[in-house]
């Protein structure tokens, strides 16, 4: 399994600049990118531009809106994508956790919403859960994609390229 963090750089969509001043970080979002097949190639993200949680079928599709030089990649060992998936699927359409995200990434609320998800959020509790690596026990909601990344990187996470000609 892959997680592409997705770069502020110097485009300013609002979404972007908000989860950036919040977090004060310059890491603004995160995919899931599954590797095994079936889904070899499938993308999960909870996005506010699908109002939740969606499916893409190709990595291009999910990464395509913005160019390649925003994203970062790192591979999480996970001991099975198919027990990812069958997290992953249930929660397809579940709603975009503003309540958490303005309540816990905004003000500091513990604020606990299982109706939804946001995107650091999601990947957070699927690495938890599945990863073979270790990351810190702390609750999803105060995962913001900086501190995910940051996560990976100590945990010890491969990064991958994840130039579009290896988006599927």
């Amino acid at each position: 399994m892959l997680l592409a963090f997705k770069h502020r750089i110097l485009q300013h969509p609002w979404p972007d600049v908000l989860i950036n001043a919040w977090t004060r970080s310059p890491w603004v979002h995160v995919e899931i990118l599954l590797e095994d097949p079936p889904r070899r190639g499938w993308a999960v993200g909870a996005r506010t531009n699908s109002n939740g949680v969606a499916l893409s079928h190709t990595w291009a599709e999910a990464l395509a809106t913005d160019p390649p030089t925003r994203w970062e990649g790192y591979r999480v060992p996970v001991a099975s994508e198919r027990d990812v998936w069958e997290f992953l699927a249930p929660q397809m359409g579940k709603r975009f956790n503003y309540p958490a995200i303005f309540g816990a990434q905004g003000f500091g609320l513990p604020v606990n919403n299982r109706r939804g998800w946001f995107c650091s959020e999601l990947a957070y509790a699927v690495c938890r859960e599945f990863s073979t690596v270790v990351f810190p026990d702390v609750r999803p909601v105060w995962v913001h994609p900086g501190r995910l990344r940051d996560y990976c990187i100590t945990a010890g996470c491969e990064p991958v390229s994840l130039t579009m000609n290896n988006t599927h």
